[in-house]
């Protein structure tokens, strides 16, 4: 039960007992009265009198009787005394009518009262007949005088028992007075014990409230913060301590003022007495019970700071009042702005970092791989011995260099805060290529290099294939280093998990038969720029971070790293990865595999390539013309158009978007016209799939799509298709793409298409045409010309795709179709990241460059 229910019926039982004994004082105050007014006829000796009348009756009975005797016994009888004391008679008996008397008295007073009746016309009339009359009157008198005597005992009898009641009615009335007494005196004292308790309690619950009110106000005056109470009208009636503290006011100073007045600057006071109106006109607030706010306020000496204000309402008896919070921001504004400027320059110092690294990736290495591809290719030509000295001094030394740029990158890259790329991954393919790629280091230094794998067979994982590429090759490659004439072994185990399913640990394992490391220096190895003094590392030199980036991505991978080592001995690297399996289509890996086994021979035929874009065109004549195709090539809808009218053709792929004439307008016109190719399958050649883009392309007149890029598999399947169904060409235009940097199916494409010559020019064009392309579209963006904008990014997403980009092709087309809907938000996004996205494909093409045998797959 609460206090307010115990305090409610406290009152009802103190309301019950006053009720009570107000009713019951009543009561005995009226019994007062009737027992006085009883005793006062008591006093009058009722009986007496009712007993001298009664023997008054009998007293005038008989003088009547002696009055008739004498009248009759002379001759000149007295009329008048007879008359007289008839009525005299008459009178006395009238007396008895509202007498309490008894049975018989009563009847005897009636009978002889009807006998007086009887006479009365006597009486009244003439003497004469009186006279005659009397010895009649005398002798029925002389009849009643046993009822006379009846009368008057029966009058005294009544007397008796009228007082006998009486007595007994004063009697019950006082004892009912004596019973009221008693419980108006019970109640009495049960109410003197109620008050008394209440008066207890009252003064208990008065000292607790007065220490109540001084623990409020202690911790009022305590408080951090300021608190002001104010009345409905904004004159302040508490301040405390924290308030003098802010305000600069003392509180005796301040009460009864008007707070907004005194303690807001004029334009917040204005919107404080606004809410206060409306507050008194519709008791609706906005300010109050609404959370915190942040205000202006002002000191006393008149100097205004930011503060955070909370109020809330309370409803008194004599009306609400507004208690606010108050709390001065001054210091946290300025750690906030102190933050913010410590922010500002972390951001601008990691702007110029990444500025820095994007320019060695550019000015740096891109010259270097100039350099390397050039010596290269000096390698392939007929050279004295002293010239291919120098020429593998030349090369020994650009590589060196080359892997130097490539560590320092690679730490830049596992810096790097966004989300590591998740893509399915053959972790068991993927160790494969890693150890076949270093197998040329190892057998240069005279190293077994060894493979054991447990667990992966036709498993896929949803993992970081770049990250893990990394982890690899610096182990491996550190371990063959330190490793001369011994063995290197990797052992890589996947354990499926027996609670999750599809989740699992895969254990990297590196074990080397080299020096060793002492326990001594295990502990800082992992740190950057750490390079073990001695003769094998001086031998074959590093920067020292190789340790470092795989300690960054296996901490990123959510996995653990730890090292095993003896002098003399050996080393063991253990990497544990949390994973999750994903689920590939074997169909799909299968046919990938079929057409990097070799060159696909098709029957041959005449297709016709429309793209504005010269890499694009010449990309696809190699890739043509490899598969026995025969190849013409049109730069745009018009020479399309005019080549249609010709010759026939049996495949047409035809660009989307191009300066001069669109590919759908294109396709209209050859439909349109009386051309041998008005039937030839038309098939799009674009990097929009979106259905309401197919469906263009449907209505416009072709027969299917081909999405960019276009890799040696979606090519040969374009080109074997059936476009007899009407549908068939828009089921399976393209499979799908993968995920990350680079196309590695695309990379070995172009590898077996082009050669290590003619690859490298065909990047260098793609490099100048992109960073051209690049220009143009910042100049764009920078004067919101979205036209512009998008057709710089089209013509750079057609000619990233042929080179293999991943995430730069579907950076290029959001970014064209940001700029269609005219989406800002979106376009300034994408246009923040470009610059990063090129950068990736630029670094990925280096290390293909660098390592062209690792993702040759066709060797």
């Amino acid at each position: 039960m609460t206090r307010a229910d115990t305090g409610t019926e406290t009152d009802k039982n103190r309301f019950v007992l006053t009720g009570f004994a107000i009713l019951a004082l009543a009561f005995i105050l009226g019994l007062s009265f009737v027992v006085r007014d009883n005793l006062r006829v008591m006093g009058v000796a009722q009986g007496d009198q009712l007993s001298w009348r009664a023997s008054q009756v009998e007293v005038e009975y008989l003088k009547l009787l002696i009055t008739l005797r004498d009248a009759t016994a002379t001759d000149a009888p007295d009329l008048d005394a007879v008359r007289k004391r008839f009525d005299v008679l008459y009178s006395r008996l009238s007396v008895f009518k509202n007498e309490a008397l008894t049975h018989e008295a009563l009847a005897n007073l009636r009978a002889m009262q009807q006998s007086l009746d009887s006479y009365i016309p006597v009486i009244d009339g003439p003497d004469s007949r009186l006279v005659e009359t009397l010895p009649d009157f005398q002798k029925v008198l002389l009849e009643q005088q046993e009822s006379s005597r009846s009368i008057a005992l029966g009058a005294i009898q009544g007397a008796t028992e009228i007082q006998a009641l009486q007595r007994q009615r004063v009697v019950y009335l006082l004892e009912v007075m004596m019973i009221l007494i008693a419980l108006s005196a019970v109640v009495i004292v049960a109410t003197i014990f109620f008050l008394q308790k209440r008066t207890a309690e009252q003064r208990r619950a008065s000292i607790q409230a007065e220490e109540k009110r001084r623990q409020l106000q202690a911790t009022l005056d305590g408080a951090i913060g300021g608190i002001v109470v104010s009345d409905k009208d904004g004159n302040v009636i508490d301040f405390n301590a924290g308030a003098e503290a802010i305000f600069g006011y003392r509180k005796d100073e301040i009460i009864g003022r008007y707070m907004p007045g005194l303690l807001l600057p004029a334009e917040e006071r204005e919107a404080v007495e606004q809410s206060m109106a409306r507050y008194h006109a519709s008791r609706e607030t906005t300010f109050s019970d609404s959370g915190t706010h942040e205000f202006r306020m002002m000191r006393a000496n008149g100097m205004v700071f930011p503060a955070q204000t909370q109020i809330t309402t309370a409803q008194m008896l004599r009306g609400p009042i507004f208690i606010s919070f108050c709390r001065d921001l001054t210091k946290e504004k300025h750690h906030e702005a102190e933050l913010t400027k410590a922010r500002d320059e972390a951001i601008a110092a990691a702007k110029e970092r990444s500025r820095f690294f994007a320019m060695m990736s550019h000015e740096m290495r891109t010259p270097l791989n100039g350099v390397l591809s050039s010596l290269y290719l000096l390698e392939e030509g007929s050279l004295s011995v002293e010239q291919r000295e120098h020429l593998d001094t030349a090369l020994f030394s650009g590589d060196i260099l080359l892997s130097h740029i490539n560590d320092v990158l690679a730490i830049e890259r596992s810096e790097d805060a966004r989300e590591l790329e998740q893509q399915v991954c053959d972790i068991c393919s993927l160790a494969s290529n890693m150890v076949r790629m270093l197998e040329p280091m190892a057998k240069e230094r005279s190293v077994t290099l060894d493979l054991e794998k447990k667990g992966l067979k036709d498993r896929q994982f949803l993992t970081a294939p770049r990250a893990l590429q990394q982890i690899l090759i610096n182990l491996l490659s550190n371990a063959i280093k330190f490793s001369p004439e011994g063995a290197v072994s990797l052992f890589a185990r996947y354990t499926p998990s027996e609670v999750l399913p599809g989740q699992g640990t895969l254990r990297l394992e590196v074990s080397d038969t080299g020096i060793g490391i002492a326990p001594a220096d295990r502990d800082r190895i992992f740190d950057d720029f750490v390079s073990l003094d001695n003769r094998y590392e001086r031998r074959t030199g590093g920067t020292g971070l190789g340790l470092g980036i795989v300690r960054r991505f296996t901490k990123r991978l959510g996995g653990s790293i730890n090292c095993m080592s003896e002098i003399g001995e050996g080393t063991t690297f253990t990497l544990d990865l949390p994973m999750t399996e994903a689920d590939l289509d074997a169909k799909f890996a299968q046919g990938e595999d079929s057409l990097k086994s070799g060159p696909v021979i098709m029957t041959p035929k005449c297709i016709l390539v429309v793209d504005d874009n010269k890499v694009n065109r010449s990309v696809m004549e190699k890739m043509l013309t490899l598969a026995g195709q025969n190849v013409i090539l049109a730069e745009g809808g018009e020479a399309a158009i005019r080549l249609a009218s010709q010759q026939a053709f049996d495949l047409i792929l035809m660009d989307i978007s191009m300066p001069d004439m669109s590919g759908t307008q294109a396709t209209r016109s050859i439909r349109a016209g009386n051309s041998p190719n008005r039937d030839t399958p038309i098939v799009a050649f674009t990097a929009h799939a979106l259905p309401q883009e197919l469906e263009r392309f449907r209505k416009a007149g072709m027969s299917g799509y081909l999405m960019k890029p276009v890799n040696r598999k979606a090519l040969i399947e374009c080109i074997d298709k059936d476009y007899t169904n009407a549908e068939g060409g828009f089921d399976v235009a393209a499979p799908v793409g993968p995920s990350g940097v680079l196309d590695h199916n695309q990379v070995s494409d172009l590898q077996s298409f082009l050669g290590p010559e003619e690859l490298t020019a065909y990047l260098n064009d793609f490099k100048d045409n992109a960073d051209g392309l690049g220009l143009e579209m910042k100049t764009a963006h920078a004067s919101a010309d979205l036209n512009q904008l998008k057709t710089a990014a089209h013509a750079l997403a057609g000619t990233s795709g042929m080179v293999g980009s991943i995430q730069l092709f579907r950076l290029l087309r959001d970014l064209e179709q940001g700029c269609v809907h005219k989406d800002m938000d979106k376009i300034d996004l994408l246009m923040a990241g470009f610059d990063d996205a090129y950068d990736r494909l630029c670094n990925a093409w280096d290390q293909v460059l660098a390592n062209p045998a690792a993702y040759n797959t066709a060797e």
